[in-house]
Formats: C-alpha cells, sequence, structure tokens
C-alpha cells in the first residue's frame, strides 16, 4: 500500500467510527444509576464498561483517578440504601473493588 492509500484508510475509518466524545462518555458515566432488579454485579461491570473513554486522569499529579470515580459513582447510584450507608461508613482509602466485595455480601 502507499502512502495516500494509508492516510485515505485513515480518515474513513475516522469517519466510519469516530472516537467517543470524552466528556459525553464521562456524562454518561455519571448519570448511571443501578436499575431496579439488577444486581449488584452487573452494575459494577456496566459501571466499568462505561469508563472505557472517559480518559480520567489528573492532570497535576500525572496518575489515573478512574478508582476514584467508580467507587464514587458505584456508592452514589446504589439502590439499596443499607448497602449505600455501610459503603460511607468505610474508610476512605477503600477501593472500587472491596466496595464491590463489601455490596455483594450484604446482597446476599
Amino acid at each position: 500500500m502507499n502512502r495516500n492509500t494509508v492516510i485515505i484508510i485513515d480518515l474513513l475509518r475516522t469517519h466510519i467510527s469516530p472516537k467517543p466524545s470524552e466528556i459525553a462518555e464521562q456524562h454518561k458515566f455519571s448519570v448511571r444509576l443501578q436499575h431496579e432488579g439488577e444486581s449488584i454485579a452487573n452494575f459494577q461491570a456496566d459501571l466499568k464498561k462505561l469508563t472505557k473513554n472517559c480518559n480520567y486522569f489528573c492532570e497535576n499529579c500525572k496518575k489515573p483517578t478512574l478508582n476514584t470515580h467508580l467507587r464514587s459513582q458505584f456508592i452514589k447510584a446504589v439502590r439499596d440504601n443499607e448497602i449505600r450507608v455501610r459503603l460511607l461508613q468505610q474508610s476512605t482509602n477503600i477501593t472500587f473493588e472491596e466496595a464491590v466485595k463489601l455490596a455483594l455480601a450484604i446482597e446476599s
């Protein structure tokens, strides 16, 4: 393939399948609530999927902030108030994964 062909293919790929808007993806993530009847396992899996194009990253410290966003959204959006109260009673360094494990234990 010559250079022009490669450029045309890249342009077509971008046109047919453009990169999602980071702002729009962050919005979708931030408004996602656990649906009635949805299990904790399915809810947390969908939250993780929604972060794919969010680019949660601290510009100042150059570290990802994904775990903090996931944990906050999970606690805010979980339907069961008992689970939310228990999660809010945990130490500030609880990870998203630890919050999910606790929620799963309470759910079952």
